[in-house]
């Protein structure tokens, strides 16, 4: 059923949700929406409270993962490239120096689409909870 649906940044974007189902349908941008990769979400993830530039994004996520998460700056620089084609990110500036900092920050389509991928993987984990501790019944028919 319908659950809702707006306009962001002119673009339309419906939501669905099956329900008794783990998964969610989007439809963003008159496509399917994928689950985010695991290293497109810890980008997004670094840069919620904050825009950041590369390195400070890498030092970030390596905070967030008490250091088990260390993103290559190659798989960085990809998924910040990809990010910006998408448009869920912006450049903010880009920093005179001996070598060009640039900053990032999420745009108003980058934030919905974090925010619908965490609401997605918080539903996927409380069902795996469920079933695991046994609160949900496998029911045979």
């Amino acid at each position: 059923f319908l659950v809702g649906h707006k306009y962001l940044d002119t673009r339309y974007i419906e939501s669905y949700t099956m329900t008794n189902d783990i998964s969610s349908i989007d439809i963003k941008r008159g496509v399917w929406m994928q689950p985010l990769s695991e290293s497109t979400y810890l980008v997004l993830l670094a840069l919620t409270k904050e825009p950041l530039h590369g390195y400070g994004i890498i030092k970030k996520i390596e905070q967030y993962s008490d250091g088990e998460i260390v993103l290559a700056p190659g798989t960085l620089y990809g998924v910040l490239t990809n990010l910006q084609k998408q448009k869920l990110i912006e450049l903010v500036t880009a920093e005179k120096e001996s070598r060009q900092k640039k900053i990032y920050q999420h745009t108003n389509e980058g934030h919905t689409s974090f925010s619908l991928e965490y609401e997605r993987i918080k539903k996927m984990l409380t069902i795996s909870n469920d079933i695991l501790k046994g609160a949900k019944q496998d029911e045979i028919d």
